[in-house]
């Protein structure tokens, strides 16, 4: 067994490659490393985060969905659909599309997350939902953030506020 470190918390590879997540301070150690990790490899005009595109995907779907059951399902799975990120950073879509096997060390890592969570993973439709979400965030991330002539003065200081709306969506609907 590997060890690997969280800021929060404990995780490890085992000799068969599964990954291992103990569930207490999992989701601060989450919160905590998506806070870290630049969205665009760092090529935005401010800084952007992978914990502020995640939090502005769980209040699309907070004010896109009427039906609370559903809604709560997906802004837990779109809280988690990045999580790998905090082992793996934020790989660009092109380069996993060369190397299928980081797709697959992702798959690992995120059945670890929710093994550790006792959450079950999400069904097929959940899956296009969070991946149509996803896409609509990268085309807006990308004309608001990459191909925007001027930089914006100052920076977008809310890491207590995207900390808090991501532990409140995974604790108010996964427990303790």
């Amino acid at each position: 067994m590997r060890k690997l470190y969280l800021r929060y918390g404990e995780a490890a590879i085992n000799e068969d490659g599964a990954f291992t997540f103990s569930k207490q301070g999992l989701v601060e150690s989450i919160a905590h490393h998506l806070w870290r990790m630049p969205r665009w490899g760092g090529a935005t005009t401010f800084p952007w985060n992978v914990l502020q595109h995640t939090v502005f995907g769980i209040r699309i779907i907070e004010n896109s969905y009427s039906d609370p059951i559903k809604r709560q399902a997906l802004q837990v799975h779109f809280a988690l659909h990045d999580a790998h990120e905090m082992i793996t950073g934020d790989i660009p879509t092109p380069i996993k599309l060369l190397a299928p096997e980081i797709v697959a060390i992702q798959r690992r890592i995120d059945i670890g997350i929710y093994r550790a969570l006792e959450i079950a993973m999400p069904t097929p439709e959940q899956c296009k939902e969070i991946e149509n979400i996803d896409a609509t965030l990268k085309d807006v991330e990308e004309a608001a953030m990459i191909y925007q002539s001027k930089p914006h003065k100052g920076t977008w200081h809310l890491e207590q506020q995207a900390k808090a709306i991501f532990m409140k969506t995974l604790t108010a609907n996964i427990g303790d």
